[in-house]
């Protein structure tokens, strides 16, 4: 890749520059390096496979490029290599999981417990109130809350047999 470059130097002078880079790392350390030495970049651009790529040089402001992208692209290579071996499956997480169905019975123990009141309630709307407006719309109310209700329930039993079926792997 070539680089092009104007640059106004520390004297005042207005220079045109061409160099040739094997990576695009350098050029960005060259040019931050002729910031750092106190010129003042106009216009960069590189020019590889026949493709101009204009480079933005407010970018440069002289400190070095190379250390922090070599450093990056270390972590990056960390992060993205495949694990070779699996993660070990550890007591904090089996701890957790634990946690996780006894909080999934608590609520399932809350869900059963506000459909009995629903239904005690709705007993006893239908037993103590008059045929009438009020009444029905007290038991359609009931009927319709027991209905939410019992779908809660449904939806938080799902979720307690997959945490059950996480539990049951974890502990092999």
């Amino acid at each position: 890749m070539i680089l092009f470059m104007k640059a106004i130097d520390r004297q005042a002078q207005h220079r045109d520059f061409t160099c040739q880079f094997d990576q695009l790392e350098m050029v960005f350390e060259f040019l931050s390096s002729i910031v750092a030495e106190g010129d003042t970049l106009l216009d960069a651009y590189v020019v590889d496979k026949n493709e101009k790529k204009q480079l933005p040089i407010q970018a440069f402001d002289g400190a070095p490029f190379l250390t922090a992208m070599t450093v990056l692209e270390e972590e990056w290579k960390a992060i993205l290599k495949p694990e070779d071996t699996p993660l070990p499956i550890n007591d904090e997480l089996i701890q957790l999981t634990e946690w996780r169905v006894r909080l999934s019975e608590n609520r399932l123990a809350i869900h059963r417990e506000a459909i009995d009141q629903l239904n005690e309630l709705l007993e006893r709307t239908e037993q103590i109130l008059q045929p009438g407006d009020r009444r029905d719309y007290l038991v359609n109310r009931y009927r319709a809350l027991i209905h939410s209700k019992q779908l809660e329930l449904i939806q938080a039993q799902v979720c307690h047999r997959f945490i059950v079926e996480r539990l049951a792997q974890l502990i092999g």
